[in-house]
């Protein structure tokens, strides 16, 4: 297996790289998009046996299958002076496993720059360690304990194990193929994803779950758009009030999923007085809000059909030059 060692380059890390190596030699989470091995806080402490919470799931570690039950995992505590990042991963023997990274000052200097955004510290690189991973964990300096924004989700689906096995032919099948091709492409049955339908074949919803479609219990596939809003570094005047900024129409069968916000300023600060927040106009609520300097990760859902608004609003005393960004999803 080639690995690599650590390298800022545009800001990638060997963490990457190697990731992308395990899974081409047959290391992934079996279905991560099902909750596989999450990586959540139980109890956030540094320093104990109990800080993370991992959910049950089936690692695939080269030919092998892991299952593995729901359980908890400790980080050691914060260094004082600089953050680290460290990685939570499965063994090959199917047990869970912390690799800390190395402590360093935060690179480049940027106070604009948030978490995991940061090039240093790098992640531990698992150069010499054959894993499957699963969480980088940001372990603030000083901190006692972290927070669902410290963890990030690295998780990578397995490739089908089943497929990982090649089918060889034989001569005869090509010979029966060149002479009979209905031999080989006869009408599958009913089944595998395929519904027979008065002579056609329709295709299962169900059959993709997991995948980016979703099943919704109906005959319709459910697809995810993805939504990233992020204009830049934009100009809040003093005395504005939940002002539009962005418009997001779903279809009328649709709902608008916020996932992640952040709300930065030119120079770094926060104030409570300058506010992003989601609005979701179909039932005239906020949906979510968050002030300057904060972020948010969790998952908030608005109402179906209904239009979201993105809005800023300013009553700090004067004008405001600051960045937000917003991720989600509309299922359709």
């Amino acid at each position: 297996m080639t690995s690599y060692t650590i390298d800022d380059g545009d800001g990638g890390t060997a963490l990457d790289e190697n990731q992308q190596h395990y899974r081409g030699d047959g290391i992934g989470v079996v279905d991560p998009a099902g909750g596989d091995l999450a990586v959540s806080v139980n109890t956030g402490a540094l320093g104990s046996t109990d800080t993370l919470s991992v959910a049950a799931g089936d690692a695939y570690i080269q030919g092998t299958t892991h299952t593995l039950g729901s359980q908890s995992i400790g980080l050691d505590g914060a260094n004082g002076t600089d953050p680290r990042r460290d990685v939570v991963y499965v063994d090959t023997t199917g047990s869970l496993q912390v690799e800390n990274g190395t402590p360093e000052a935060t690179a480049p200097d940027d106070s604009n720059l948030y978490r995991f955004e940061y090039f240093r510290p790098a992640p531990a690189d698992l150069s010499e360690t054959v894993a499957c991973v699963l969480a980088e964990v940001w372990v603030p300096a000083g901190a006692t304990s972290v927070t669902s924004s410290d963890i990030r989700d690295r998780r990578i689906r397995a490739l089908q194990a089943d497929s990982l096995t090649q089918d060889i032919a034989t001569q005869t099948e090509l010979d029966t193929h060149a002479s009979d091709p209905d031999n080989h492409h006869k009408r599958p049955s009913a089944g595998d994803g395929l519904v027979d339908a008065s002579g056609t074949f329709d295709i299962e919803p169900a059959d993709f779950a997991g995948a980016g479609v979703a099943d919704d219990g109906s005959d319709d596939l459910v697809i995810q758009e993805r939504i990233h809003y992020e204009p830049g570094h934009t100009e809040i005047p003093d005395g504005q009030d939940d002002v539009e900024y962005h418009r997001i129409v779903p279809p009328s069968d649709g709902t608008v999923t916020i996932t992640a916000m952040q709300f930065r300023q030119q120079g770094g600060g926060s104030s409570s007085n300058c506010t992003l927040d989601v609005y979701d106009a179909g039932v005239a609520t906020v949906v979510t809000q968050i002030t300057l300097g904060s972020a948010d990760r969790a998952t908030y859902t608005a109402e179906q059909g209904n239009t979201v608004l993105v809005r800023m609003s300013n009553a700090t005393g004067g004008p405001i030059d600051a960045a937000p960004t917003i991720d989600g999803y509309i299922d359709t």
